[in-house]
């Protein structure tokens, strides 16, 4: 299987992206992770990117999803909701499954 080949390849199974369990409300049109490629405090960042951010796309096909690295010195995700509202997370020195957590309770649904 030539798919399974590269960093992780579980990261591109259709098992593992539909596991994804952030489903965005309605509201939010736009998500920014901002981080750093480097450095301690955008550790719990830069993971979550990597095994989360593919889960967010495919669970959330009308959300625009965006990253940012290196544009500023502490790392944090932007909403942008339709009503023109942003919400600002900080995730300055979070592990992944924190950020994870504080993402699904702020801009996930409820079940």
């Amino acid at each position: 299987m030539p798919f399974m080949k590269g960093a992780s390849p579980i990261r591109r199974t259709l098992k593992y992206l539909n596991a994804g369990k952030i489903i965005f409300r309605d509201q939010v049109k736009i998500l920014t992770v901002s981080y750093l490629t480097y450095g301690q405090p955008s550790d719990g960042a830069r993971n979550f990117v990597f095994w989360h951010l593919s889960q967010l796309q495919y669970k959330n096909p009308d959300v625009q999803i965006l990253t940012m690295k290196n544009l500023t010195p502490t790392p944090f995700i932007r909403a942008w909701l339709s009503s023109g509202e942003d919400c600002l997370l900080d995730i300055d020195s979070k592990s992944k499954d924190e950020i994870h957590d504080q993402v699904q309770n702020i801009l996930g649904k409820t079940e």
